[in-house]
């Protein structure tokens, strides 16, 4: 029923827009499962919104026309068009509004927000935003007069988009109608960049996660976007929208360096656009490239800085749109590669901006004291609200205070851990990752005391844990993989062979991490592999950023 029905849509859209061919349809499966984790981002929750948001100079490119939109309202929607290129959803949307004020009867404007109302692959959209922005895709209907064919099939789009009675126990938004539509318009506007672009971003949403998962067929919807983007690239290098969702794309490809001759060059494209800055640091941990992720997300966080002065955001930076995001790729980056420095900086940030953070991002600050900064620096972290969060502060203590020697304190601090008590209804995910630091957290104090044999199930135990809990590489929730302590465990124990296996593994999943390359060249160098192990070893050196003492197995 479901797909007759859409093929009837499609085909009444067809007629309704001027298409001459129908797209192929698919099912949708459940939104947000792109890039960031799928969270919501509530429009314009973080700005006050009664203020006229300023202007950022730098942004990227636009690629939609201001047609019909007066000289007053122009820099408004092109800097709203611009800011939800960047995925900043609530400040673009009031960039809209601004210019909705200064011209009430601009059909674009309210098109505009009706867009960037809509889902990303990074958040979906609820019932109350599908209903705010069917109400802006009516109004720019009702104001469409004297627009040219292709402004006017944009607003048609929107209004497809969002259909007035959505199907009873689907998304808000119709994703597959909308990128059956798109594809139309592509085919009709095949040399209009932003078209494209907006065609490619429709056709990864409607896929769900079949886009993340790196092998597709040609003729699937990640393959329709992805010659999109690169039609795109080929003729408009330069088009930001596009690398934006290239690097996308391609980081969970078999192929992502494919991406990265766009993402070098993307900082200066867009040096006002914060997550534009960032969107490199995606590839660049994928590739490897830790230290050229953690400066890219310095530079992020600073423009963030800047985006919170002129757009008049309430609450600073840390309510700019996807700061939190920087911040925690920068700090798996800066820890990979061992610059303590970037790592402090950042995790400063963190600890201030998002005292209270249920995610990630808090734990890795958290590591980062514990890895990167003096002993008691980390100790005089006042103690944070929620379970979660007390335990990665227990945990980071006691991290701390075994690197540290001693022994009888980080065994406290383990013991603390252990007495924090869930809520009887906390996820699976909680029980797993306060599992996963006590383990790892044991391990290390066993094998800090010289227990090595004590030590290897319990690191086996965190590894397996990390692995189950944390599967993605954006950024990982967990900073480093303790699969590399149960490396160093293991040829400890005089298992050679079995700590090559173990750290060969890290490498494939975390290539160019240098502590697990140095590790994985005293391993290979005990398993009689003496060329193996100065290529691990050279690696290792060329890729770390701190200091010479820091690469070592004590730390891997």
């Amino acid at each position: 029923m479901r797909l007759i029905a859409l093929l009837s849509t499609a085909a009444t859209l067809a007629l309704t827009l001027g298409a001459t061919a129908s797209s192929p349809t698919q099912t949708p499966p459940g939104k947000g499962e792109g890039c960031h984790g799928g969270a919501a981002v509530p429009a314009a929750a973080s700005a006050k919104a009664e203020e006229t948001p300023g202007l950022l100079a730098h942004l990227g490119s636009s690629g939609y026309a201001a047609e019909g939109v007066s000289d007053a309202a122009r820099p408004y929607f092109e800097q709203g068009v611009r800011l939800f290129h960047t995925f900043d959803a609530p400040d673009a949307i009031r960039s809209f509004k601004a210019a909705q004020a200064l011209q009430p009867a601009c059909a674009m404007c309210f098109w505009g927000e009706a867009w960037a109302r809509g889902p990303t692959i990074n958040y979906p959209i609820d019932a109350k935003g599908e209903g705010q922005a069917r109400t802006a895709a009516l109004k720019a209907q009702s104001l469409q007069a004297g627009l040219s064919d292709k402004a006017r099939r944009l607003i048609a789009a929107q209004v497809a988009r969002y259909p007035a009675t959505p199907r009873k126990g689907e998304a808000a938004s119709d994703d597959q109608t909308y990128a059956d539509v798109m594809e139309m318009m592509s085919r009709r506007f095949p040399d209009d960049d932003a078209v494209v672009v907006e065609t490619a971003s429709a056709l990864l949403i409607a896929s769900g996660k079949a886009w993340g998962e790196g092998a597709y067929t040609a003729e699937s919807p990640s393959g329709r976007a992805r010659a999109n983007l690169e039609r795109v690239l080929a003729r408009s290098p330069d088009f930001t929208p596009a690398i934006h969702y290239y690097i996308h794309l391609m980081e969970w490809s078999h192929a992502p360096d494919k991406a990265a001759p766009y993402a070098e060059r993307m900082a200066k494209l867009a040096p006002d656009a914060g997550h534009l800055i960032h969107m490199p640091s995606h590839l660049w941990f994928r590739l490897g490239r830790y230290d050229d992720g953690a400066r890219a997300n310095i530079a992020a966080a600073r423009a963030d800085d800047v985006t919170a002065r002129v757009l008049k955001v309430d609450g600073g930076a840390a309510k700019v749109s996807l700061h939190g995001h920087n911040l925690s790729f920068g700090l798996a980056s800066a820890m990979m590669s061992g610059d303590g420095a970037q790592a402090r900086l950042l995790a400063r940030r963190v600890l201030s901006e998002y005292p209270d953070d249920v995610r990630g991002v808090l734990v890795k600050g958290y590591q980062a004291f514990a890895r990167e900064a003096p002993l008691a620096d980390t100790l005089a972290l006042p103690e944070p609200k929620g379970v979660m969060n007390r335990a990665a502060w227990r945990y980071a203590r006691g991290i701390a205070q075994a690197w540290a020697g001693n022994a009888a304190a980080a065994q406290a601090e383990s013991e603390a851990l252990e007495a924090l008590k869930l809520d009887a209804k906390a996820e699976k995910e909680e029980r797993e990752g306060k599992a996963l630091m006590q383990a790892e957290l044991d391990g290390r104090i066993a094998l800090m005391q010289g227990r090595v044999k004590a030590a290897i199930p319990l690191l086996r135990r965190a590894a397996d844990l990390r692995d189950r809990v944390d599967t993605s590489l954006d950024p990982p929730f967990w900073a480093w993989s303790p699969r590399r302590g149960l490396g160093v465990a293991l040829l400890q124990s005089g298992d050679a062979r079995g700590s090559v296996r173990e750290l060969e593994a890290v490498v494939k999943r975390y290539p160019g991490d240098p502590l697990t390359l140095f590790a994985l060249a005293e391993a290979r160098r005990k398993a009689g592999d003496a060329a193996g192990a100065d290529k691990a070893l050279a690696e290792a050196k060329s890729g770390w950023k701190g200091s010479a003492d820091g690469l070592n197995l004590g730390r891997a």
